[in-house]
């Protein structure tokens, strides 16, 4: 594991009180693995029989696109309908206090993948590095196939355009995957690359084409052989990006954010008497987030960072009048991924194989919808750093759990997740933890953020239970390299300090306040530290993999 995957090594806080239980119910022990996992692990490579392999769990992995986490009713949002992923999160583990180490696409999806930060791994939007295939190797879909795992993948891969040398469908027994976003209606881009695997879907909207093409592969998977399919949606991201109302389709609209948003989605014909997508939440008392249209440079000032390339992709968050609209169609495609989660549920019941089934829900990362003036994503508040996890085993009957987990955990903690149920040894190149081992509790975490374009500075964070500090440095350059990295004697261009236990929104900047300067003191010692190292494990590893540098054309830098 990597210097930056934490400090704290206890384990995990004591378990909750007994509850009832009902036939779905999970009781996955946090302590301790499950004993058939455990007598799996104990095998080794090589040394399982058939049946061992055959008894091995399935493991289902779902991945949202921009979902927030506050965005579920069982997290309490106020009209969001998502019955199917809160019976996953009553019946399993949630976590209250999961991050995604960069929230940005790219380099947070091959997190997932891999268990490694951008700086490690080399893959992100505006780094100069290619994935190379020794690097793949080493990420759990590939680790579960060598192990006899059938596996799948359907939806947005998002990391192919600066991959390993080859085709990502070979790397997958069953693929029906693509790179980048995908409109709402892929089927009416013909032309795009990312739709063709969509073209001979029976359905129109790219959640519920999804949902097809889950049915499809369970439907012919071998079934002598356990199985990991990654399910990743292009929402509720594409409830904007090439939209449920045809863009364009008034001649009048001129700016960005008129021709998105400047009307209700059911509008569109196509979406009539759909019992999500036409009427649901049309009538909700939408609530706006109190800094939208307000001057961003409140919170961070101009120079730091340039609001106006955001505004570019991010237009109507800053327009009061097109947040109610914008707030509608994010939860109807929310919703829209809890109606394909309770198809597959009901669809593994229908197989017989439910029982045997783990699910993990979560999302790439948050979103700004108006939030300190501002939208979108790559910046280190909670709101778009934090994201849901849920954990769901349907194998583990342990009464003596709590389902609900606030300890600070990691994306990249999903992947060894997985390779521990699965029985599969989690590699050292992994920096993140087991979630199952008690050993995943972190006293403070460390999150980055390398993308440099939409006027994005090079950011960091540290975070504690109590205290969340964040540095912001001048970048170098696009695609930046290596040597852009070693921060130890660059300038920070504005720092934020913020109490979180008294100030959960981090409104309320308390770096320049001289009260606070020892414990602002502290923080930049210990980010510096820990940058640093995992800035020299990530050159070290680099070195390891023979990574590769990708063309010059391709620096992606926008």
């Amino acid at each position: 594991m990597s210097p930056g995957s934490g400090v704290s090594r206890r384990p995990i806080a004591s378990r909750g009180t007994s509850r009832a239980t009902t036939k779905a119910h999970i009781m996955w022990a946090f302590l301790t693995l499950p004993a058939a996992i455990v007598g799996l692990a104990a095998c080794g490579p090589g040394t399982e029989t058939e049946s061992a392999v055959r008894d091995r769990p399935n493991i289902i992995f779902l991945l949202a696109d921009d979902q927030r986490a506050d965005s579920l009713s069982s997290t309490g949002h106020a009209f969001s309908q998502t019955p199917s992923i809160d019976q996953l999160a009553e019946d399993g583990v949630r976590f209250t206090n999961a991050f995604t180490v960069e929230p940005i696409c790219a380099p947070s999806r091959f997190a997932f993948l891999s268990g490694q930060y951008e700086r490690t791994s080399g893959l992100g939007f505006n780094s100069p590095y290619q994935v190379v295939e020794s690097q793949w190797q080493q990420t759990y879909p590939a680790l579960l196939r060598d192990a006899g795992y059938f596996t799948g993948f359907i939806g947005k891969f998002g990391v192919q355009f600066y991959s390993f040398d080859g085709n990502a469908a070979s790397k997958f027994d069953y693929w029906r995957g693509h790179d980048g976003w995908i409109p709402f209606f892929p089927k009416d881009f013909p032309d795009n690359p990312a739709t063709e695997i969509y073209k001979d879907a029976q359905k129109d909207i790219s959640t519920e084409i999804m949902g097809e093409y889950i049915e499809d592969f369970l439907d012919t998977r071998p079934e002598d052989v356990p199985f990991n399919l990654s399910v990743s949606f292009s929402a509720p991201h594409n409830s904007v990006v090439s939209t449920m109302y045809p863009e364009g389709a008034d001649p009048d609209c001129e700016s960005y954010a008129c021709k998105v948003m400047g009307y209700p989605a059911n509008e569109n014909p196509k979406l009539a008497g759909h019992p999500v997508y036409d009427q649901l939440y049309r009538e909700a008392e939408v609530a706006i987030a109190e800094d939208t249209g307000r001057d961003p440079y409140k919170f961070i000032p101009e120079g730091v960072i340039d609001h106006e390339a955001r505004r570019k992709w991010y237009d109507y968050n800053y327009i009061p009048e097109m947040q109610p609209e914008h707030q509608v169609r994010y939860h109807q495609t929310v919703t829209g991924i809890d109606r394909v989660v309770g198809d597959l549920i009901g669809h593994l019941e229908r197989l017989g194989i439910a029982d045997n089934t783990i699910i993990i829900y979560s999302s790439d990362h948050g979103l700004l919808n108006g939030e300190y003036g501002t939208g979108g994503k790559a910046l280190l508040y909670d709101l778009v750093a934090k994201i849901p996890l849920i954990v769901f085993d349907p194998r583990d009957t342990n009464a003596d759990r709590e389902n609900v987990v606030s300890e600070m955990v990691l994306s990249i903690d999903v992947p060894a997740t997985i390779l521990s149920y699965a029985g599969v040894p989690i590699p050292e190149t992994m920096e993140g933890r087991d979630l199952n081992s008690g050993d995943a509790e972190r006293e403070e975490i460390f999150l980055e953020s390398l993308t440099v374009a939409e006027g994005n500075p090079f950011i960091e964070a540290l975070r504690t239970r109590e205290w969340k500090y964040v540095r912001y440095l001048q970048p170098l350059g696009c695609p930046y390299t290596e040597e852009h990295l070693d921060f130890s004697d660059e300038e920070i261009i504005f720092e934020q300090l913020f109490h979180l236990s008294s100030d959960p929104t981090e409104r309320e900047n308390l770096a320049g306040i001289e009260e606070y300067a020892e414990i602002l003191s502290q923080f930049r010692k210990r980010i510096g530290i820990r940058s640093s190292e995992l800035t020299d494990y990530g050159r070290q590893h680099k070195k390891n993999v023979s990574i590769e540098m990708r063309p010059e054309d391709d620096a992606n830098c926008w």
